[in-house]
Parts: structure tokens; sequence; C-alpha cells
């Protein structure tokens, strides 16, 4: 894999791109979508992805926890 993340933005895939060799540098209020390649014992390859925000103090993470284990209704309350 030629990254392992990148802006987020209009676009699927937004410069800058975190990997070696990019040139422009992260910015405050930039959203940014971390999704490292993760190959597991049997073979099977599969992204993690997470979103984070640049702030001026540091990165804060958007991505809260694990998805629910079934789909969701539209109008309906999530159970914890």
């Amino acid at each position: 894999m030629p990254h392992i993340g990148h802006s987020l933005g209009v676009e699927l895939h937004e410069t800058p791109m975190i990997r070696p060799g990019e040139k422009r540098k992260l910015e405050e209020g930039m959203v940014i979508n971390i999704e490292p390649l993760i190959t597991d014992s049997a073979g099977e390859t599969y992204h993690l992805e997470d979103l984070f925000v640049v702030t001026g103090s540091g990165p804060r993470l958007l991505t809260q926890g694990f998805a629910p284990r079934s789909i969701p209704v539209i109008g309906e309350p999530i159970s914890a």
C-alpha cells in the first residue's frame, strides 16, 4: 500500500497523504483518516480505519469505539 492515511474531504483520497516523501504539512482543522493495512494469521488483509482532526494541541480522535453488532435502523435509538 502506498500510504497509511490521507486527508478526508470531497474526494476518496486527498492530500496530504500520510506516506514517505509527502511534502504537504498537516494543518489545524484537517481531518485525517489513518488506515493501516493489517494481515491476520490466516493471511486475510483488511484496513482498520480511524478519523482524527488536527488541533492546535495535537490530534483528536473522532472515531469512537466499535461499530454496533447489528445494523442500526434509522429513527431508532442505538442502545449501548
